[in-house]
């Protein structure tokens, strides 16, 4: 599939900003599934800085600064990416257990050492013991692990109401799990909380859903907005895609921006303005199939 992709985000200041610094990671990656063949970034008003690099994740980093006085700020970042068909994960065919992928991710193999990193805690996922029970429940009831991450993507579907505006990103783990409300930042991190509760490897993975879903296709939820899934490491396949918002496992309608450990690592917008009062933020995201 070919995809058009613009993403908006507009500031509003409600006093004048004298110098602002941004951080903006909105380049798709190029992976085995996906191909960026064109890009560009749109900034108002007219930045004095503007720098790239790739940061430790792999992701490219744009950072800009603006020294003029301004009441708006408008990043437009637009791309056209293929993407590959994935693998038809078959429940038959998963032989790993999670017990002996949590062995392995405990040992001494050189060859995971990229793999243990995301078995940690990190900034957005520090332990909850109530995760840690929601997640035992699960996989003491599913001993091969493909098996068991399909049951709690849809215990967290079935179980989690998606409701716009009722978390922020500093709202804390054990506030989603209780509350059971939320959006998809906050599903997949209750994902990756619990699959790290049992020693399992999870990354947060940014993107975006095809905005038009195919002819008799419903639309998926988060397809107007900057969307978050799940990716965990199972040998027999490598790191494999879920997405828990929409139940199902990822393939060529997800466009993946970057991962990381948790949001913190992979936000598609962070700065700093020299300014008092509050402001506003408005995001907006259309991705077209073009073919």
């Amino acid at each position: 599939m070919l995809y058009r992709i613009k993403h908006i985000t507009k500031y509003q200041y409600h006093n004048l900003v004298n110098q602002s610094y941004s951080e903006v990671r909105l380049s798709p990656k190029n992976t085995v599934f996906q191909n960026c063949v064109w890009k560009n970034l749109s900034i108002y008003p007219q930045v004095h800085t503007l720098s790239e690099r790739v940061d430790f994740f792999e992701s490219i980093v744009h950072s800009f600064t603006i020294c003029q006085p301004h009441k708006m700020l408008e990043i437009v970042a637009e791309c056209t990416v293929s993407v590959l068909p994935r693998t038809n994960y078959n429940l038959e065919q998963g032989t790993s257990t999670w017990e002996n992928v949590q062995k392995q991710l405990k040992g001494f193999d050189p060859s995971l050492l990229d793999v243990k990193q995301y078995t940690l805690s990190s900034p957005h996922l520090l332990p909850v013991a109530a995760i840690a029970h929601f997640a035992k429940d699960i996989f003491d009831q599913e001993p091969i692990l493909l098996n068991a991450v399909k049951k709690l993507m849809y215990t967290i579907f079935q179980e989690f109401e998606f409701k716009s505006g009722y978390t922020t990103i500093s709202t804390p783990l054990q506030d989603v799990i209780k509350i059971r409300k939320g959006v998809c930042q906050d599903f997949a991190h209750v994902a990756i909380a619990s699959l790290r509760s049992v020693g399992l490897a999870a990354r947060y993975v940014s993107g975006y859903l095809e905005t038009i879903p195919p002819i008799g296709k419903a639309k998926l939820v988060g397809a107007d907005a900057s969307h978050a899934w799940v990716s965990v490491y199972i040998p027999e396949y490598g790191w494999v895609d879920f997405d828990p918002t929409n139940n199902i496992f990822v393939n060529d309608q997800h466009i993946t921006l970057g991962w990381g450990r948790d949001y913190a690592d992979i936000a598609p917008v962070r700065g700093v303005v020299y300014s008092e009062g509050k402001q506003q933020m408005e995001t907006s995201v259309d991705v077209m199939r073009v073919e």
